[in-house]
């Protein structure tokens, strides 16, 4: 009998694939959370062909490293690569539901204004928020998750807990599942919406 252990590897490659798929999709998330956080800076909620090619460059420097003068490991170039066609629908999104995304929000922060709120903290909210609400096949416990490690990695001592506490608030309002299971969810409109899958 041929039985293949954990450890085979297809195993190995399909663990490999996975975790790439993971720090695609993370980088694609901070990719749309500087973005928000730019746009909120600006007062400028578009996301046009040239801002993004503008803010694509900036980033090849600013988040993956090295300065204008330095060449950008090709690894590094090639993550961006693989993680921005994600990253363009989190921000191409967000800047057309923008007024969407904040009316949930405020629904879910009790207490909390969005004015109070540090940019940081609302940058990572509307991306998480609009990732849920809007793009079917991503299980909302990744965007929560991916969320609370963005807060850990940029926001205060805080925002954490903060925003694992309002995007768990959305997730209960918006009826969807703390899970990948599949089961019905409802859409942001408070339809029965797709079934939730990963993507």
């Amino acid at each position: 009998m041929n039985l293949k252990t954990k450890d085979s590897p297809k195993t190995a490659r399909n663990s490999s694939a996975a975790e790439a798929f993971r720090r695609r999709r993370f980088l694609a998330r901070t990719c749309a959370m500087q973005y928000a956080f730019q746009m909120d800076v600006q007062d400028d909620w578009e996301a046009s062909d040239q801002q993004l090619a503008d803010f694509r460059l900036h980033l090849r420097f600013e988040l993956l490293g090295g300065d204008e003068d330095e060449q950008i490991k090709p690894a590094a170039d090639k993550e961006l690569t693989a993680a921005w066609e994600h990253a363009l629908r989190l921000m191409r999104g967000l800047a057309e539901r923008r007024e969407e995304v904040d009316s949930l929000i405020r629904q879910a922060a009790t207490n909390w204004t969005l004015e109070r709120m540090s940019l940081v903290d609302k940058a990572i909210l509307r991306t998480a928020t609009f990732e849920m609400a809007f793009v079917e096949k991503v299980p909302v416990v990744t965007a929560i998750n991916d969320a609370i490690e963005l807060a850990k990695r940029y926001g205060e001592v805080d925002s954490q807990s903060f925003v694992n506490g309002v995007l768990d608030r959305i997730r209960k309002n918006l009826g969807r599942v703390p899970t990948s299971s599949g089961r019905q969810r409802q859409s942001a409109s408070g339809k029965p919406g797709a079934a939730a899958k990963p993507e």
